[in-house]
């Protein structure tokens, strides 16, 4: 391409889509176009001379946003979007390109700024939420070199930027008329004589030709001479040249530059000789075109019948009038393949006669479709909005103008003319909601990017709900400038909402009332079975004949059978609630299977049932959860187990798993048929009801245990095999990390057992058959035992007496246990003492912290159970001093001549079980010795936790002799060992020894004697 058709591409690509502007080192603008000032509405004059930040407001602002101030510490050009605003207040979007213009030194000479105008476009993309590539370009800034030729003496000047330009002080570089051809590039030279004699023909209006020179480096740069002929003799020739050469090197590649600008804004270049008709397009307009690159464009005539047939004439017409008179043309045209373009021309004129076109073919498909689709989807959306009665509304805080859509005033029943304001629309809410908005709005406009809410408007003689939502828009500086939103009406759907909530209500009394019935129920089933079970406790204690145990034993295994009924029926009710909750602590796994086992023994032994438990590796011994409802659980299954197992075995097998323990509760029983087993868990479901008479319940156990595991993080199943027996299995979550386990370290000395005479207990109770079964049970302990009736007379008295401890009911006529007790604790001194320990049969845990939150002590459930009462005493009266210190950490000493083994009742107990006895003598025989010396060792190496573990478990075995001097000796062995008192626990390790030691002689006299009798069989 020849230079005049490249610095013409050039200048149709600058002026008719670009603004340039140019600064010298200081950043003075130097140079703007025409385009420039028509954007910011001013003339190059005011231009000229000043920094860019002078005719943009914001643009300090941009820049900092951008970092372009290190970007350009490592990089020399920039593109990017760029949003100004100029003095005079126009708003423009641009694509922008910035480039430093550096010498061959590297230094910065100036900045080259080319800016596309994207406003529009970027308001159809904002609105659709589409970004387009924008235009941005940076060409260098030409350092320039001035030059003039006197042709009648053919003499030549240049200013001293001409040698510098090629590396040289002005003193080192010859400068005449035929000196600068020395350095031009051979190749060049008679092309650049050629474009000389053209314009010196007046063929062109000036001279401008692209040329090389050589630098001092040896190194070949790219200059533009630019001229034309200023003085003419009057015969019309040639007489002075004028000029300025330009430094390109940077800007050499000013076709690639030129492509990349067409690439970036979808625009292709043309231009035209109006003379000889040649056409010349870019590679970008054939793209636009849709047509394959040649090197002959189409003739006019071809490229008119590519737009559609309404904008073909429209085309011509304007390119007529361009050609003819010059003028210019920017037509938006739709193509035959329906793509929308946008045409420009324009011209160059030389002596009032256009001479060249040129011009600018842009996609804007995607603009244009972009902007229907926008038209489309609002029109769209206001149909939407009118037929869902939406309001639509828009409030510009700012100003305090509003607009209303016309549906949005119908919603209101406010008339289509009206105009309305932030006031008016005050006035037309319900004064409640009117306040709330006027509270919280302010909130929600300066924090929230959401406006949401649900309001009351007047509507005819009632009121009516609706609903707006809007979008918050904050200006600059963050603060909401405007809203725009919809509102609809929503009565019905806040009626619903209100009559769900009076539904949920009604439902939560209806549960709150039964609740309250089944507590009512429990208390009044549980009060006579507390008379009833204890008593037979009491009366199985006292000497009777075999038929007289067997039917004491008869009445409590009844009374028992109902407690189990009326706390399976009580535990279904909390489930079927949603209200049962487990509570968790530690506690010894070991110990609650050997407890719950040991409950089953007798009948076991009975039915010549083994029953048994194995703990798997790893499983450990204190673990968190609900001891009860596992016990429960446990119950239930072994329960069921020993029911339905005539005889062989039942085995408890633990195995730890990730985060929980899995238990299987395996027996060889009768087996559960196939086409049971699938509603074997549901509710009121016996194996076969009305079958199998000795085998009573409810039918809801197992279907409460399965309640329970669910609680826990498990399900329980089961596998089972008529004849061979059943396996039911759960897994149980559980807390074994040391860290999540509190233990109470409170340092406390263990007392030894305790003379209870001097106790004074006062019994509180209404209900003549429970008050004289607590004296009963009491008075077997030899405590002194005050009584009161009601409540009212309990504060009396203990306004009046020192009571140690003080069984409250809960339940009395006149004043109940809760505020009795709070009435006692209000009274100086008695805020802590004395013990009061709640009597109830309501033993929900909301009704267990009443009683602690009202000031008691501890709770005792009813049924009232002996052992109960006996751990409760020997736990509280630890706390109340009643006897001398110097005792309490003595162990207790045998009488030298007493025997510690009651050899006559312990056969006695085994009856029919003697070789089951001989088996406990042998093994304990084997294994004392370790257990002792196990217990030495750790107290030796301080290990006293381990030390409470391991007696904890000798405690047991020892147990099975019933020797109370040893066990009472070994309990305060662990008490001391969790109270930390090294010292005392030495001591009485070695009176304990030393009573096992004479325990051992005695064993060994009862082995050979059931050795003799029994070994053989």
């Amino acid at each position: 391409m020849d230079l005049n058709k490249l610095d013409l591409l050039y200048r149709s690509a600058a002026d008719a889509s670009t603004a340039i502007s140019l600064t010298d080192a200081n950043g003075k603008i130097v140079h703007v176009n025409q385009l420039f000032c028509q954007s910011l509405e001013i003339s190059e004059a005011d231009c000229l001379g000043k920094n860019h930040s002078e005719l943009f407001k914001n643009l300090s602002s941009e820049l900092d946003k951008n970092q372009l101030k290190t970007f350009f510490q490592t990089n020399s050009q920039w593109r990017g979007e760029i949003f100004v605003e100029t003095v005079g207040g126009k708003k423009i979007w641009t694509d922008s390109t910035i480039t430093q213009v550096k010498n061959e030194h590297g230094e910065v000479r100036g900045i080259f700024v080319l800016s596309l105008d994207i406003s529009e476009k970027k308001s159809a993309e904002q609105a659709l939420g589409h970004n387009k590539n924008k235009l941005s370009f940076v060409l260098d800034s030409l350092q320039t070199a001035f030059w003039e030729w006197d042709m009648k003496t053919n003499e030549a000047w240049f200013n001293d930027n001409w040698p510098r330009m090629l590396g040289y002080e002005p003193d080192e570089m010859k400068m005449d008329a035929t000196a600068w051809a020395d350095y031009l590039h051979p190749d060049d030279r008679q092309r650049t004589i050629d474009e000389v004699r053209y314009h010196l023909k007046e063929k062109t209006p000036s001279l401008v030709c692209l040329q090389r020179f050589r630098h001092k480096s040896g190194k070949w740069i790219h200059v533009m001479t630019k001229g034309r002929v200023s003085e003419r003799d009057k015969n019309g020739r040639a007489t002075r040249f004028i000029g300025v050469n330009n430094d390109i090197s940077m800007v050499s590649r000013l076709e690639d530059i030129s492509q990349h600008i067409q690439d970036l804004a979808d625009l292709g270049i043309w231009d035209m000789d109006l003379q000889t008709g040649s056409l010349h397009w870019s590679k970008n307009t054939y793209k636009v075109f849709g047509l394959p690159i040649s090197l002959t464009p189409p003739d006019l005539d071809v490229v008119f019948n590519l737009f559609a047939a309404p904008y073909r004439m429209k085309l011509i017409d304007a390119f007529t009038k361009l050609s003819k008179d010059g003028t210019p043309y920017d037509l938006k045209l739709c193509l035959k393949t329906n793509k929308w373009v946008r045409a420009a021309g324009n011209v160059e004129v030389y002596e009032g006669t256009p001479y060249r076109a040129f011009g600018i073919l842009q996609d804007i498909d995607d603009t244009t479709q972009a902007a229907e689709a926008l038209k489309t989807s609002q029109e769209t959306l206001e149909l939407a909005l009118e037929a869902g009665d939406f309001g639509v509304w828009d409030w510009d805080i700012a100003n305090d103008q509003a607009y209303w859509s016309p549906s949005m005033k119908t919603l209101f029943n406010i008339p289509e003319a009206r105009d309305l304001q932030l006031n008016d629309f005050y006035q037309l809410v319900h004064p409640d909601d009117r306040k709330k908005i006027a509270d919280e709005g302010p909130a929600v406009l300066e924090k929230d990017s959401r406006f949401d809410f649900t309001y009351r408007i007047k509507s005819e003689d009632s009121w009516k709900w609706v609903r707006s939502v809007a979008n918050i828009r904050r200006d600059q500086r963050g603060v909401a400038s405007r809203l725009i939103g919809v509102t609809w009406d929503v009565t019905k759907e806040v009626e619903l909402e209100h009559n769900q909530a009076n539904a949920v209500e009604e439902a939560q009394k209806a549960s709150d009332m039964k609740s309250q019935f089944m507590a009512t129920v429990s208390h009044e089933i549980r009060t006579p079975m507390s008379g009833v079970i204890g008593m037979t406790e009491l009366l199985s204690e006292t000497e009777l004949s075999a038929e007289q145990r067997e039917i004491v034993q008869t009445i409590k295994t009844c009374g028992e059978n109902l407690l189990t009924l009326v706390n399976d029926i009580l535990d279904y009710s909390k489930l079927e609630a949603e209200k049962l909750e487990l509570e968790k602590r530690p506690f010894s796994l070991a110990e609650t299977l050997k407890n719950t086992l040991d409950l089953f023994q007798y009948k076991a032994r009975q039915k010549r049932i083994k029953l048994s438990y194995h703990l798997g590796p790893g499983v450990p011994d204190i673990i968190v959860q609900d001891e009860a409802r596992l016990y429960q659980v446990l119950f239930n299954l072994i329960g069921n187990a020993v029911k339905f197992t005539s005889e062989g075995e039942i085995i408890v097998q633990v195995e730890k798993k990730q985060g929980a323990l899995s238990f299987r509760v395996t027996d060889t029983g009768v087996g559960i048929p196939k086409d049971k087993l699938e509603y074997i868990f549901d509710s009121f479901t016996q194996l076969t009801p009305g079958q199998q008479t000795d085998n009573y319940g409810t039918g809801l156990g197992l279907s409460i245990s399965k309640s329970i595991v669910e609680l826990m993080g498990g399900q329980l199943g089961v596998t089972s095999k008529v004849g061979e027996g059943s396996c039911f299995y759960f897994d149980m979550e559980i807390v074994t990390d040391s860290s999540s386990i509190k233990v109470d370290k409170k340092a406390r000395t263990a007392k030894a057992p305790l003379e209870l005479s001097r106790l004074r207990i006062l019994v509180v109770e209404d209900n003549p058959i429970n008050l004289k079964l607590l004296v009963s049970i009491l008075s077997k302990h030899g405590v002194q035992i005050d009584t009161a009736e009601d409540g009212v007379i309990a504060v009396e008295k203990c306004n009046k007496n020192d009571y140690d401890i003080v069984f409250m009911d809960v339940q009395m006529p006149r004043l109940d246990g809760l505020e009795a007790t709070k009435l006692i604790r209000q009274v100086p001194g008695k805020e802590t003492n004395p013990v009061i320990i709640a009597l109830t049969a309501n033993v929900s845990q909301a009704h267990k912290t009443a009683c602690l939150d009202a000031g008691m002590t501890d709770f005792l459930p009813k049924p009232i159970r002996v052992q109960t009462i006996r751990s409760l005493l020997q736990h509280h009266v630890e706390n109340i001093d009643l006897v001398d210190s110097s005792s309490s950490m003595q162990s207790i000493e045998a009488s030298e001549s007493a025997p510690i083994l009651n050899q006559e009742r312990l056969l006695k107990e085994f009856d029919g079980f003697e070789d089951l006895l001989l088996q406990f003598v042998q093994i304990f025989i084997g294994n004392y010795a370790t257990y002792l010396q196990q217990i030495d060792t750790e107290i030796a190496n301080n290990q006293l936790v381990e030390v409470a573990r391991t007696v904890h478990t000798f405690k047991g075995i020892i147990g099975n002799f019933q020797s109370s001097i040893i066990i009472k000796n070994l309990e305060l062995l662990e008490d001391l060992a969790k109270s930390e008192n090294q010292t005392a626990l030495r001591q009485c390790f070695i009176d304990t020894t030393s009573l096992i030691g004479k325990l051992v002689e005695e064993i060994r006299v009862l082995n050979t004697r059931l050795e003799a009798e029994y070994g053989q069989k």
